[in-house]
């Protein structure tokens, strides 16, 4: 299922961005638990979210917001967490 796959990215993401900046963690922190909410309603099919593959033309504005946070949540992640490891080597080379 793409939650197990998607999982690992969202605690990688959370673990990079407890150590950094407010801003980052308040963005890590945020697309986390939307991302989290998210994979609750697909998981549970509270209103229909889980059909949000299949409900186009007819998609309702929650399996459309769901659909969105299910796939864009964890690609944002992933940029936060590359930009962190960027900034660790370049503090790590700018300190030696």
């Amino acid at each position: 299922m793409a939650s197990v796959l998607f999982s690992p990215v969202v605690v990688a993401a959370a673990a990079v961005g407890w150590r950094g900046t407010r801003v980052r963690n308040a963005v890590v922190g945020g697309v986390a638990v939307a991302w989290l909410t998210a994979l609750t309603l697909i998981l549970t099919d509270d209103r229909n979210a889980s059909d949000f593959m299949g409900c186009w033309p007819a998609c309702t504005r929650l399996q459309d917001t769901v659909g969105l946070v299910f796939f864009v949540g964890p690609v944002i992640l992933v940029c936060v967490l590359l930009a962190s490891f960027a900034a660790e080597v370049v503090k790590q080379r700018d300190a030696s």
